[in-house]
């Protein structure tokens, strides 16, 4: 459910998510298992997300 509502956040502020699938989930499972820190995180959607065309 995060995940839908960080893609639904990106867009209405002119981002999309560009990370495949399988990276979502991945990334959205290490965070649900508290593997992943904020820094991370913000990493993660500084990298994957990028303005909507």
């Amino acid at each position: 459910m995060s995940a839908v509502v960080t893609e639904l956040f990106l867009a209405i502020n002119g981002y999309e998510v560009t990370a495949a699938d399988d990276d979502v989930v991945w990334t959205w499972t290490a965070i649900a298992a508290a593997e992943m820190t904020e820094e991370d995180i913000t990493a993660w959607i500084r990298r994957f997300a990028s303005a909507s065309p």
